[in-house]
């Protein structure tokens, strides 16, 4: 998903809602959303995916941008 097609589909919702974020895609507990990371890259790794930020030491790596939401 694109923060364009999240923002349309927050736009549909009450702004007073909590946000919450699942642990997994079970659903077996959920936290409260605490903030964003903006500035990272990631690559898919099989189901899941590998995330660094621009300032990383390690080798050069490729990957898309990333929008990393955090509990």
């Amino acid at each position: 998903m694109k923060i364009k097609q999240l923002i349309k589909l927050l736009e549909k919702e009450d702004p007073n809602r909590i946000v919450l974020i699942a642990s997994d895609s079970e659903g077996n507990s959920y936290h409260l959303f605490g903030g964003f990371f903006g500035l990272a890259n990631c690559q898919k790794n099989g189901h899941e995916y590998e995330i660094w930020d621009e300032d990383d030491e390690e080798e050069e790596r490729k990957g898309k941008p990333a929008f990393v939401l955090y509990p």
